[in-house]
């Protein structure tokens, strides 16, 4: 992973992992991480991914009926 950091955010706990395990299963490596204060958008867990996987992750989470709430690119050093 790059130093930047794509967080997807979802309605709860469930739609989370549920969208961490569909993302894998579809090869885009992902995981649940308790999100940064800052970053928090109703569930205090997102989706950790690499930017450049964004938008295919996005496509794949549309298909599965996985809505987004929310993403944000976060970069650290």
């Amino acid at each position: 992973m790059s130093g930047n950091y794509y967080y997807l955010f979802f309605a709860g706990y469930y739609a989370t992992e549920r969208a961490a395990d569909v993302l894998q299963q579809y090869g885009i490596p992902a995981r649940v991480v308790k999100s940064p204060v800052i970053l928090q958008s109703g569930c205090s867990f997102a989706v950790l991914l690499d930017p450049a996987d964004g938008e295919s992750a996005a496509k794949v989470l549309a298909q599965k009926g996985l809505p987004i709430v929310h993403s944000m690119v976060k970069q650290y050093r």
